[in-house]
């Protein structure tokens, strides 16, 4: 591995468009190297592939096979390496069998370089990488469990601890489906337990019980019964030397132990299931609810997130047409479970939806008219009080001045001098004389001068100098000017 060589990924998550992709791009570049899968072992045809890395061991001695066959193509060389745990030595032999040739490669460890330190690192400032790592060990162990052959294959002797510190990570991750298979081994043991103990103790009860029954019966032939007594007896003593129940005693064997025996285990058995569900209840409430969890409750209440829902005063559902279907015929469009599409049938869908998109625009216009008409009243009130306002004021304003005339009528305004001595008898021929005074004094704005010269400058048209000797490039420069204008 040197740097500047492309790395690429093929696994089964990928679409078939991506894969077709990373394959064609792998097949054509001189210098690469391709991550995958058992996805890759089959099917697929890499030209110039020199080495094979198996960096897990394969199913089977056919896996083998397909996975080496990727390199050494059509009279081409190449090479494999296949790393095994300890625990999976016990494929050599099976490639033994099959006459695989194989040798086993020392390392030099002087030459070992361990990532531990800085893929630490990497997934501490990365949270993302980090969970791809926790992901990634918690894959691997699933895949070690569900191999068909246990003996190469062992997820309890793994060293989950080291394999967690070579993907970067402090603390291995817990492994859920593990510990819930160990809680059931556990639980299924203890029934298989109680069941022994619950058939050896009902033994012991019919036994004691059969052999009231005989005492009583066998009271007129006491030969034939002791007979019977007898076999009886070396029969229970045999029965309880297979089952492990000691006979040294006789007055313990003929005495009944347990009464109501069927009752007592159905109380027993109510017992171990409130025990059962009190322990559940606690585990419920300690247990921390992760993400997943919350999202799986979700999914079985049949929630879903981030929606909002509105109800009228009748405590119905209210219906945003604009976000989801109003028809009939849209809502069983939509829960229909046939693959494909029906044309017709969606025809049908938009024609009714038009409906009611219809219906609503047109609700929307009326909403929008009496919203209008409302400020307008509104607007109209508002001048109406303003002009009553204003009327008020100039009430009482006319009120204040004759009440000032009133006072006035009293006051000498004798020393005041004359006007028409000081400005001359006002006459009607004077006043038209100072109208048109005033109107040939008159003057347009500066702003208005300029705007009237821009249009005479505009419409006045070019003067065209024609000399008195025309030649041909003059005349043609006329008419040039004469159709543009």
């Amino acid at each position: 591995m040197r740097p500047g060589i492309s790395l690429m990924a093929l696994y089964g998550g990928l679409h078939q468009m991506r894969r077709t992709g990373v394959y064609e791009a792998f097949c054509n570049k001189q210098n690469a190297v391709l991550f995958a899968t058992d996805i890759a072992a089959r099917g697929l045809d890499f030209p110039g592939v020199n080495w094979v890395v198996q960096m897990d061991c394969p199913e089977d001695v056919n896996a083998y096979v397909h996975r080496v066959g990727r390199t050494a193509r059509f009279r081409n060389g190449g090479e494999a390496i296949l790393v095994l745990l300890p625990s999976e030595l016990n494929m050599l032999h099976k490639l033994q069998e099959h006459k695989i040739p194989i040798s086993e490669i020392k390392i030099n460890p002087n030459k070992l370089h361990s990532p531990h330190i800085k893929l630490g690192a990497l997934l501490v400032r990365d949270l993302a990488l980090k969970e791809t790592a926790q992901r990634a060990f918690v894959a691997y162990v699933k895949s070690v469990y569900y191999m068909r052959d246990k003996k190469i294959f062992n997820v309890h002797v793994l060293n989950t601890d080291a394999y967690a510190k070579s993907l970067g990570l402090a603390i291995p991750p817990r492994i859920r489906f593990l510990q819930r298979l160990q809680t059931n081994l556990e639980k299924n043991y203890e029934e298989k337990q109680k069941k022994k103990k619950n058939c050896l103790d009902d033994f012991d009860g019919k036994l004691m019980i059969n052999h009231d029954y005989s005492s009583n019966y066998n009271n007129d032939d006491d030969d034939s019964g002791n007979d019977k007594e007898e076999q009886r007896l070396i029969s229970k003593g045999s029965r309880a030397e297979m089952f492990g129940i000691a006979d040294s005693d006789e007055e313990d064997i003929l005495t009944i132990k347990r009464m109501n025996i069927e009752i007592e285990g159905e109380i027993e058995e109510q017992e171990v299931e409130e025990k059962r569900l009190v322990q559940n209840q606690r585990k419920s409430k300690n247990k921390a609810l992760t993400k997943a969890a919350v999202a799986k409750k979700l999914m079985k209440k049949k929630i879903v997130p981030n929606t909002k829902k509105t109800f009228d005063h009748k405590g119905e559902e209210k219906i945003d047409p604009a976000k989801s279907k109003v028809s009939e015929l849209a809502r069983e469009y939509e829960n229909q479970e046939a693959s494909g599409i029906d044309i017709e049938f969606a025809k049908k869908v938009i024609h009714e939806e038009d409906k009611f998109d219809r219906e609503r625009f047109r609700e929307r216009i009326r909403e929008k008219h009496r919203e209008e008409k409302r400020k307008l009243k509104a607007h109209r009130k508002k001048e109406q009080s303003e002009n009553e306002d204003e009327d008020e004021a100039v009430g009482s304003r006319d009120e204040t001045y004759n009440t000032d005339d009133s006072d006035s009528d009293g006051a000498d305004l004798s020393w005041l001098p004359d006007p028409d001595k000081i400005y001359g008898i006002k006459t009607p021929s004077n006043e038209t004389e100072s109208d048109e005074a005033m109107k040939k004094i008159y003057k347009p704005s500066k702003r208005k001068l300029v705007i009237m010269k821009k249009t005479k400058e505009k419409n006045k048209k070019p003067k065209i100098e024609v000399t008195e000797k025309g030649d041909l490039l003059a005349t043609e420069e006329l008419a040039l000017e004469l159709l543009r204008n």
